[in-house]
């Protein structure tokens, strides 16, 4: 096993590198994982690294990424629930403070650790907050879906639960502000809960376009060249969700939630743009604020069954799959709006 592993970092404002850090040791519950592919998060990574985070300054330099997936390769001592070769969602990206890299989810890296939570609960080790607790992270990938695809597993279950968190049930008219690839998954969810109505409100022709072809939503409006309170004036919604983190903008659109709705802030705030005028909603609503994810793994279940059974599309969500060294490009593409999605593979993974 190497000493040192290959890792993206955002190595200052606005410079993103590849950078080399030492590979984690596990401990007595834990495994090592070799990551091998790490989607780039449309919205945390590249608010990340320009400093735009709402609640929070990035310690630079520091390690990116939250999205990977692996398979384990070493276990420690009382691991008793996980064995080499499982394919895992969401290991932990673990970074030695002494390579004077902080860690910004840190498993944009050759390799992260798989907690085995069970053991840990079962022997009576203290689990702390984060990490790990309880049914967090680690699972295993379903049978049948590649690693690439499976890169998609957490952030629908970021959509899924976040519908769950808001209220949402079924029958509810639901609109999504957005138009990538969390706004999509949003809306593929509602329907998955059993939304009535769910229309999208976004920037960019084409991706609404991608979405519509993809998934049913009932409208979809490109607010650069229809005014959707206009457009959908004879119509109100129950769930009102800001997928993007423009308050402005959401604000406007809680003007179609009926009386007593509610409008669900989800996408990673921006700083200058985190304020808000209570006066600039309407009466009698309820505001929801989920800027980070709650209990998403959770819901793993249930977003697992709608992957197996084809509801829920992985490959429909990303456009380009780079390899490591062209990170910096990647993050170019999303930031210039011209991927969808990127994902990027890590250095020796050779899966199709």
């Amino acid at each position: 096993m190497p000493d040192m592993m290959k890792a993206v970092a955002a190595i200052e404002k606005d410079r993103v590198g590849i950078v080399e850090i030492p590979v984690p040791v596990p401990g007595d519950y834990e495994c090592l994982t070799k990551i091998t592919y790490c989607g780039i998060c449309n919205g945390t990574d590249l608010k990340l690294i320009s400093n735009k985070v709402a609640d929070k300054e990035t310690p630079y330099p520091t390690i990116l990424g939250h999205e990977s997936v692996g398979f384990i390769v070493k276990t420690g001592r009382k691991v008793r629930n996980w064995k080499v070769g499982d394919r895992v969602v969401s290991p932990i990206g673990t970074v030695d403070p002494s390579s004077g890299f902080s860690s910004s989810f840190g498993q944009m890296a050759e390799y992260g650790i798989t907690h085995d939570i069970k053991a840990m609960m079962e022997d009576g080790v203290p689990l702390g907050k984060q990490p790990p607790i309880p049914t967090y992270r680690g699972n295993l990938i379903p049978d049948g879906v590649s690693y690439r695809d499976a890169v998609m597993l957490l952030t629908f279950k970021e959509n899924y639960s976040a519908l769950v968190n808001f209220g949402l049930k079924p029958g509810m008219d639901v609109l999504v502000i957005g138009d990538g690839p969390v706004a999509m998954g949003i809306a593929c969810s509602a329907k998955a809960q059993g939304a009535c109505r769910v229309s999208l409100i976004g920037h960019h022709d084409d991706r609404l376009e991608h979405i519509k072809n993809c998934i049913h939503v009932d409208d979809a409006f490109n607010s650069q060249n229809t005014d959707p309170v206009e457009a959908l004036s004879g119509h109100r919604f129950d769930l009102v969700v800001d997928a993007v983190g423009n308050l402005g903008n959401a604000c406007r659109m809680a003007s179609l939630l009926k009386d007593g709705g509610k409008l669900g802030l989800y996408g990673v705030l921006s700083r200058e743009k985190a304020n808000m005028n209570i006066f600039d909603v309407p009466n009698n609503i309820s505001i929801h604020t989920l800027n980070w994810p709650y209990h998403e793994h959770w819901v793993n279940k249930e977003v697992c069954d709608l992957v197996v059974k084809g509801v829920l599309v992985p490959s429909q969500y990303y456009s380009h799959v780079l390899p490591m060294q062209e990170a910096e490009a990647g993050f170019e593409l999303v930031r210039e709006r011209k991927a969808f999605k990127v994902i990027l593979q890590m250095p020796g993974v050779t899966e199709e």
